[in-house]
């Protein structure tokens, strides 16, 4: 018997069916007796948005994301 580590359940959670995370999740929450995460319905249609975005593969590295959000912030400095 393997012991189950965070990391591998990272590595599996893109092969599992939303029916499968779900289930895994419930698990989850039972055994730490935490109550199930409420999302109001913009974060929801967001979290939806951005499953939508990993599925179709557009997603940043850090990097990319480091020098997309300092060019923003270096555009913000620059203004009046």
């Amino acid at each position: 018997m393997t012991t189950t580590t965070p990391q591998r359940i990272i590595e599996l959670w893109p092969a599992l069916s939303e029916e499968a995370r779900k289930a895994l999740t419930d698990i989850a929450e039972s055994a730490t007796n935490q109550p199930p995460l409420q999302l109001t319905a913009e974060e929801a249609a967001a979290l939806q948005r951005s499953q939508q975005d990993f599925t179709a593969g557009r997603t940043l590295s850090f990097e990319e994301m480091r020098a997309a959000t300092d060019a923003f912030l270096a555009e913000l400095r620059a203004r009046p």
